[in-house]
């Protein structure tokens, strides 16, 4: 289906506002490419269609808009006023839907399509993640954020049947591994995050394809299928030698290296309750139905190429890290 020129004029806008973002060297371009961002993303949640979304919009554009002013007022102000430099970590981070800033990610996410959602939850927080990885200065808001994100995001996850919701949930919690990644260097920022938008892509658009809108909707899929959505679950978890499992390895042992010991503990145990939530899950719906040693290493041909990636990807980067 050819694009409709608005749809991608406002892609465009969308792009090239993330990119003036991220080029900037000061706060007002820094806010203009927020501003351009979101002019071109919130039309394309929109669909008249259903009506929900329309509320999405404006509760995103609401909260954007009320950051970014914040952003831009205490950034003018950051020579004259104390607290300017904790405000506008605030407005990053509630841009980014990092925990106790989260509370917009879990409803907006349910009630807009795929394809948004998976934006929302990629390309949405790159600029955020990027302006705060080179503005950023360990304090006691950022650690209490990235251990709240770590947490909330785990936590959450546990008590959701909604795939959009647990997909959501599992944003958060990544948004803790990726604060933390800014401690330790912009390639580890940029290499965790595309690893993480991967394989939310990778899951997403799975998901989309069997409209797959809750977990119980995986009860009346094949078996086949099932193997590739709980692999890609496992991967968001973090579960080895999976590729979702890797970058968190590496933030880890930078941690290690610059002595996080307690962080490194608490970010280890949020991954393993996040992790056996998704454990649970695939073990209850994969022995619903006995196995059959002809199909269960069978993979729908259409979706072969997410399974085969995340599988070798994680093995292939150990070789080289």
């Amino acid at each position: 289906m050819l694009m409709k020129p608005s749809s991608l004029s406002f892609i465009m806008m969308m792009l090239l506002g993330t990119l003036i973002s991220i080029s900037a060297t000061s706060w007002f371009p820094i806010w203009l490419g927020m501003e351009m961002n979101i002019i071109g993303f919130i039309p394309l949640i929109i669909n008249k269609k259903n009506i929900l979304t329309s509320e999405s919009a404006l509760s995103y554009f609401t909260i954007q808009s009320v950051s970014s002013s914040a952003l831009l007022l205490f950034s003018i102000q950051n020579n004259f006023f104390m607290l300017s430099t904790d405000i506008i970590t605030i407005a990053l981070l509630t841009k980014l839907g990092a925990a106790p800033f989260h509370f917009w990610v879990p409803s907006i996410t349910e009630n807009i399509s795929w394809n948004m959602m998976t934006l929302l939850l990629t390309w949405q927080k790159f600029a955020p993640l990027m302006i705060l990885n080179i503005h950023n200065k360990m304090s006691n808001l950022i650690m209490l954020t990235l251990i709240s994100s770590a947490i909330w995001g785990s936590l959450g996850g546990l008590f959701q049947t909604s795939t959009s919701k647990m997909l959501a949930f599992s944003s958060i919690a990544h948004m803790g591994w990726l604060i933390s990644a800014t401690m330790c260097s912009t390639n580890m920022v940029m290499m965790y995050f595309l690893i993480y938008s991967l394989s939310l892509i990778f899951a997403s658009m799975t998901m989309k394809s069997l409209k797959m809108n809750s977990i119980n909707s995986t009860l009346f899929t094949t078996k086949k299928n099932k193997i590739l959505i709980y692999t890609l679950m496992l991967n968001m978890g973090g579960m080895p030698p999976l590729l979702g499992f890797f970058p968190k390895l590496m933030v880890l042992s930078m941690l290690l290296k610059l002595d996080w010991m307690i962080l490194s503990m608490i970010l280890i145990m949020s991954a393993m309750m996040n992790l056996f939530f998704y454990i649970r899950l695939s073990y209850v719906a994969l022995m619903l139905n006995s196995f059959s040693k002809k199909n269960i290493f069978q993979i729908s041909s259409s979706y072969s190429p997410y399974f085969i990636i995340i599988l070798l990807s994680g093995p292939v980067i150990n070789m080289f890290y």
